[in-house]
């Protein structure tokens, strides 16, 4: 039979075609595509050679059977294949193209099927549709992107799914309860499980991860411990990302059979206590930025990795997290944002070979630091850009109080002066809610000794108040005394280098009394520098 466009029932812009078990469609006319809207074919056979050439279309089948290979080739289509039952050729480069199994007017689990898409398929999107399937194969299909879901959730049973010898852009898993997934020389640029989980009653689980560049696994469940194996054959695994977020599960354990690795971007989303396995040097495992966000209710020790940019957001632990023996890159940053750092350990610390510490909203309260280093004041940044490209303040105030307390408990003297001074200065830059008096002592103490940490600051302040008294006392003196000499200074410098000893007292000049009253706060002034300068020589006997 030829199928033409009079074969169609029109309605509501829905063109239907409904088959029957005595008729075959073995060829196509022409017309069929002068008809415009969602093209809908049920219970058809075709047989023969079937050439289909939509472009810019909508067509559905359902339960069609393909009994010699149907052709399409048109574009830029939308073509939806429900129980997909024959041979299909699709060389449609824009076209999204879904083919769904085991979906039954009256469905029944005694039904489960086994699937096998072995076909020559190049489209833009291969969308795959599984229910009351047993397994399925994925083998030398042509898709731009892959993506897998089962909408069959109410009933617990699982999938095989095997997918070889396919190179494409993205492969997405979602909704599938499955046993196993394994890839055969298979590439993707992106890989994604989303809302998966894995049957089992094994007290661990494998999953395998195929060549890729970008990995997602996000509402993910299978047994306690999780085992995460990549298909790679290169001497270096290079990821642009690795994500996880809310996998469900105790541990996590990353195989990387003694390779190197390379992660530009790698975020940590979830409760589960996570390992690297793949060797000892710190040299095998580069995360360009690694970013931790949430809550941790278990123990985590990262170890044996080298990081260039380390992120905390909206970060909090309730058990040790530990990182030990972590090296750090050049250029490298460090950010606290909205976090809580209490039970985290750093072994050694490597918080000095951050260039630069960004810090918002966070608490320190907790952390420990072994073998702590000293941090430049220069490294703790006082501004951040945020994702507006708007430049924010940070508040500092918190670190700077928890490095000096950490650094008194560790008796060190120097750096306990170095970092009060850091704190105080650092409230003065933050303008917080304290009184004028107290924003004066500290403004002065800052301008005069750096809060006791710098005595030469004091004693240039000295240099310079007496050098200035002293010009504007000999120049008074050069143009009111005709005989006054240069040597005759030394008649009063004692007054000028005590601070208790007044112009009032000197019996060699005479001095108008706005200079008396001038040399009154010249004398306060010296003075104040002195016990300063004296305070900050004395900081070590605190």
């Amino acid at each position: 039979m030829i199928l033409k466009k009079d074969d169609f029932t029109e309605e509501r812009g829905r063109y239907k075609y409904i088959g029957n078990s005595g008729v075959t469609i073995n060829e196509i006319s022409s017309d069929i595509y002068e008809l415009k809207g969602e093209m809908f074919f049920k219970n058809v056979s075709f047989d023969g050679e079937i050439i289909f050439s939509f472009k810019g279309g909508h067509i559905l089948f359902f339960n069609c059977h393909f009994i010699s290979l149907v052709i399409f080739e048109g574009n830029n289509n939308i073509i939806s294949i429900t129980n997909l039952n024959g041979y299909i050729k699709v060389n449609e480069p824009k076209t999204k193209l879904s083919i769904s199994y085991g979906f039954q007017e009256k469905q029944n689990i005694a039904f489960r099927k086994d699937i096998v898409l072995d076909q020559d398929i190049t489209v833009k999107d291969l969308t795959m549709i599984f229910s009351f399937v047993n397994s399925a194969s994925i083998v030398n299909v042509k898709p731009k992107n892959l993506k897998i879901i089962s909408f069959q959730k109410e009933k617990k049973y699982a999938i095989d799914l095997n997918i070889d010898l396919i190179e494409l852009n993205s492969i997405k898993i979602s909704h599938l309860e499955f046993s196993n997934i394994k890839f055969n020389q298979t590439k993707c640029y992106k890989y994604e499980i989303y809302d998966c989980k894995i049957l089992s009653t094994k007290e661990f689980d494998n999953i395998y991860i195929p060549d890729t560049k970008k990995l997602k696994i996000s509402e993910f469940r299978s047994s306690e411990r999780l085992n995460i194996f990549f298909m790679c054959e290169d001497e270096t695994y290079n990821f642009d990302s690795v994500e996880l977020s809310n996998v469900q599960n105790k541990n996590i354990d990353f195989g990387f059979f003694g390779k190197k690795v390379e992660i530009k971007e790698f975020t940590l989303n979830t409760d589960s206590s996570v390992s690297f396995k793949f060797g000892t040097s710190v040299d095998d495992l580069f995360i360009e930025k690694f970013m931790i966000v949430g809550k941790r209710n278990l123990k985590n020790l990262f170890e044996n990795i080298k990081l260039k940019d380390l992120i905390f957001e909206n970060f909090e632990c309730f058990d040790s997290f530990t990182f030990q023996n972590i090296d750090v890159d050049n250029n490298s940053s460090l950010y606290f944002n909205n976090s809580n750092l209490d039970f985290v350990t750093f072994k050694p610390s490597i918080l000095h070979k951050f260039n630069n510490i960004y810090i918002s909203r966070s608490d320190f309260v907790g952390m420990s630091l072994i073998d702590f280093k000293y941090i430049e004041e220069k490294r703790i940044s006082s501004e951040i850009i945020d994702i507006n490209k708007q430049i924010i303040k940070t508040n500092n105030i918190n670190f700077f109080r928890f490095l000096k307390n950490h650094t008194q408990n560790q008796s060190n003297l120097h750096l306990y002066q170095k970092y009060k001074a850091f704190e105080f200065n650092e409230i003065l830059r933050q303008n917080e809610d304290i009184d004028g008096g107290e924003k004066f002592i500290l403004e002065f103490n800052k301008f005069t000794n750096n809060h006791t940490t710098d005595w030469f600051q004091a004693f240039k302040l000295i240099l310079i108040t007496f050098s200035f008294y002293l010009y504007l006392i000999t120049s008074y003196l050069l143009y009111s005394q005709n005989d006054f000499q240069f040597m005759d200074v030394s008649k009063i410098l004692p007054n000028l280098l005590s601070p208790v000893s007044f112009l009032v007292n000197n019996d060699e000049f005479c001095f108008p009394n706005l200079i008396y009253f001038i040399d009154v706060f010249y004398n306060i002034i010296i003075g104040l520098l002195l016990y300063q300068m004296i305070a900050a020589f004395r900081k070590f006997n605190r």
